[in-house]
């Protein structure tokens, strides 16, 4: 029996490595995952790196990876990559613990690792494969639990262990945890201890955090403002619902779950055994998620290992005839499906790679040398990491309203200085001053009209106009500095050289 369980372990970890690690890209697709890069040379809040509440945890084991590695884009793939394998394992204990059956822990294991955006977030460098992790670790020490009191001092530490990795499904897994408390009819003693561990665990991660971001005042002048611009992106606030970003990525977990989630209705209704537990796991998380925010399908990442799971332990415990049979379909259908969403996916994030690279690409055949400028603005920051990461001997400025988060952490006007791969530089008021050998300039927007000031001048001082990228709308403005330069004044900014 112990040999086979070597071979399930042996056999997942290397499904887990050797159907990922050749899919790994060459290039950072987005914002987020720079930060994380930027976070392994600089731990820095204030210049988000990362974003508040911090994820010390995930800082932590990047450090730890880099030290070895010394790549930050393959660091963070690699880690993605582990964290995948471990979520598979824990995956696979909690199946055999509900069913005890070995080989069908196994089986639907590795059926688990196969569905979509769990697989996906397995090959990219963004970190929401944490997310599959603590919901896992999280569910699976609850039931453990529930079954047996003596776990509760390591059920509060891992719940105490969620806030340094994603505060927010400490609030999402509340619910739950308050039920285990109430099923293990601990003594108030018992209590108090468990809730004191759960204190010190998130103080002695956070405080660190905290001093490192300016104090708790500075710190949660950043984290209001960041959930301010959270609860903006609610669908309540939406003109127009079908395009807005949080209902898209729920139509593409529903994708991602249809079949389970109608057959795991069907399941609970024959059997209602751990309904309660399941719904108190997913509902808070499904809520938010699908009402107030999720830029990034990932988030989704938080329920989807618990529809698997509880989907293969129903269809375990229910009896009904060609269950064989039937087990066999459905298996089918979900790879069949993860091939599909997968493939869809992916094709996005090598798009959006492509126009990135694309948009690199211009910019740097079209620059004379290290004196040239670049200006990037609101409608245009998910190329302001980027930029900043791949462009890191240009001076870039990222020329701000306050629609931006960033800016209303710091100032109401302003704009941000981004000077290599340094934390950014932030400044008030609209001058601002160039140094005086700077020969061009360049401007990259979706809203060329916005720049009339730029376009109404004399075409001898429009160098190039770069175009329009397709698919994109981004039009890249390329402007030459001559002797005759006074200052520019461009969307409200006044650019001018120094004396």
């Amino acid at each position: 029996m112990k040999l086979k369980s070597y071979f399930h372990y042996v056999f997942l970890i290397l499904t887990t490595i050797f159907t990922r690690i050749f899919l790994f890209k060459d290039f950072f697709h987005e914002w987020d995952p720079i930060n994380f890069a930027l976070a392994i040379n600089k731990f820095d809040i204030y210049t988000d790196q990362p974003h508040p509440p911090g994820y010390p945890i995930v800082v932590l084991f990047s450090k730890i990876l880099f030290f070895f590695i010394k790549d930050h884009l393959r660091t963070l793939q690699i880690l993605s990559l582990i964290i995948s394998i471990i979520s598979v394992i824990i995956f696979y204990l909690f199946i055999f613990k509900l069913t005890n059956n070995k080989n069908y822990a196994f089986i639907t294991s590795i059926v688990f690792s196969f569905t979509p955006i769990f697989f996906f977030y397995g090959i990219v460098e963004d970190v929401y494969i944490f997310e599959a992790l603590i919901t896992l670790l999280f569910g699976y020490f609850a039931y453990l639990t529930i079954n047996n009191k003596k776990y509760f001092p390591y059920f509060s530490i891992i719940y105490g262990l969620i806030g340094g990795i994603r505060f927010n499904d400490l609030l999402f897994f509340f619910p739950l945890f308050v039920y285990v408390f109430l099923k293990s009819k601990i003594n108030f003693k018992e209590i108090s201890k468990n809730f004191l561990l759960i204190l010190i665990t998130i103080l002695s991660l956070y405080i660190p955090v905290i001093l490192s971001g300016g104090g708790y005042k500075m710190y949660s002048y950043h984290s209001k403002s960041l959930f301010t611009w959270v609860f903006g992106t609610s669908i309540f606030y939406e003109n127009n619902y079908w395009y807005n970003i949080t209902f898209k990525n729920c139509i593409l977990f529903i994708k991602d779950c249809f079949i389970s989630i109608i057959f795991l209705v069907y399941f609970f209704i024959k059997d209602k055994n751990y309904l309660c537990f399941f719904i108190l796991w997913i509902l808070p998380s499904l809520l938010f998620y699908f009402l107030i925010h999720t830029p990034k399908v990932g988030y989704y990442l938080t329920i989807i290992p618990a529809v698997y799971l509880f989907l293969f332990y129903k269809l375990y415990k229910v009896n009904f005839n060609f269950k064989k049979l039937f087990f066999l379909i459905l298996i089918a259908i979900i790879l069949l499906n993860s091939i599909y969403l997968f493939t869809i996916i992916n094709k996005n994030l090598y798009n959006q790679i492509w126009v990135i690279k694309y948009i690199l690409n211009s910019v740097e055949t079209n620059i004379d040398d290290e004196n040239s400028v670049i200006f990037i603005f609101d409608e245009t920051v998910n190329y302001f990491r980027p930029f900043q990461w791949y462009l890191e001997n240009h001076k870039i400025y990222y020329l701000t309203n306050t629609n931006s988060y960033i800016i209303e952490w710091n100032i109401k006007n302003g704009y941000i200085l981004m000077d290599g791969r340094k934390p950014f530089k932030i400044f008030e008021g609209n001058i601002i001053d160039l140094n005086k050998d700077t020969k061009e300039l360049i401007f990259i927007t979706n809203r060329p009209e916005m720049l009339y000031d730029l376009l109404e001048l004399k075409e001898t001082q429009i160098k190039k106009n770069i175009g329009t990228l397709k698919g994109s709308g981004l039009t890249i403005i390329s402007f030459k500095i001559d002797e005759n330069f006074d200052h520019l004044f461009v969307r409200g900014y006044i650019i001018k050289l120094n004396d």
